[in-house]
């Protein structure tokens, strides 16, 4: 069982598949973790989701690290389209640009 479409944890999984040439066949596609938690705790099958989700969970589920290296996620910056960003947001966003540079 997979996330749907466009989510970040089916994007790892998917790219993971890929690097790793292994076929992949979805099952069922998802939307939600709470909602692919739940599937897995009735039987349906296997799912993937991020470490973070299972936190708090309880013994019903059991998480197994398939990836031999971490998975990365990349994320983005937002900033207002054609209005000038706050200077605190501007500090952020140059320093953030200038890590990225080093």
């Amino acid at each position: 069982m997979l996330r749907e479409e466009g989510s970040a944890v089916r994007q790892l999984v998917e790219r993971a598949f890929a690097q790793q040439t292994a076929p992949m066949r979805v099952a069922f596609e998802i939307a939600g973790v709470e909602a692919v938690k739940e599937a897995v705790r009735a039987g349906m099958g296997v799912g993937f989701v991020s470490a973070m989700s299972l936190r708090h969970e309880d013994a019903a589920l059991v998480s197994r690290s398939l990836a031999p290296a971490p998975l990365t996620r990349h994320f983005s910056i937002l900033v207002p389209h054609g209005g000038a960003p706050s200077r605190v947001a501007a500090q952020f966003l140059e320093m953030s640009l200038a890590q990225d540079a080093a």
